[in-house]
């Protein structure tokens, strides 16, 4: 299965939208596209949410969705299946040993912006905790100068 392109969205939550190019032997409309997103649930694991589009109405609709479940679901399965086992399997160091091609100059991007959003998250928490413990000692000196 190949895609034309991805798209990085930010809408208050993450989420990627890829539009596959569909011949019209494969029903009306236009290109299949799939949204997509994960959301952590803890350290090690997240949930992966998929949905699919594709503009159709009336009995095009119908035929799409006779289409679709009986001829590509079931390659749709199999490729996120793929895709499971290879999040599921990966190394905890993978991205140490991994090869990038030219082709992957966008996940590279991702990853870039991920890292310096979160060194901002972080630089911004540590700002916050040095501001809180400022504000608690002046509360510590106001408090035993207290004048009775």
């Amino acid at each position: 299965m190949t895609f034309d392109w991805v798209e990085l969205g930010e809408t208050g939550a993450l989420w990627m939208r890829l539009a596959i190019p569909y011949k019209k032997k494969f029903g009306p409309g236009g290109n299949f596209g799939i949204i997509g997103f994960a959301t952590p649930v803890d350290e090690n694991n997240c949930q992966v949410y998929f949905w699919r589009t594709r503009k159709v109405s009336g009995w095009q609709r119908d035929a799409w969705r006779f289409m679709y479940r009986n001829r590509l679901e079931g390659l749709h399965w199999a490729v996120l299946e793929q895709d499971r086992y290879v999040l599921e399997s990966m190394a905890p160091n993978a991205r140490e040993h991994e090869f990038l091609y030219q082709h992957d100059v966008g996940m590279t991007r991702v990853r870039r912006m991920f890292r310096q959003r979160a060194q901002q998250h972080f630089a911004e928490l540590d700002a916050y905790h040095a501001q809180a413990a400022q504000a608690g000692t002046a509360q510590t000196e106001a408090a035993g100068h207290s004048h009775a």
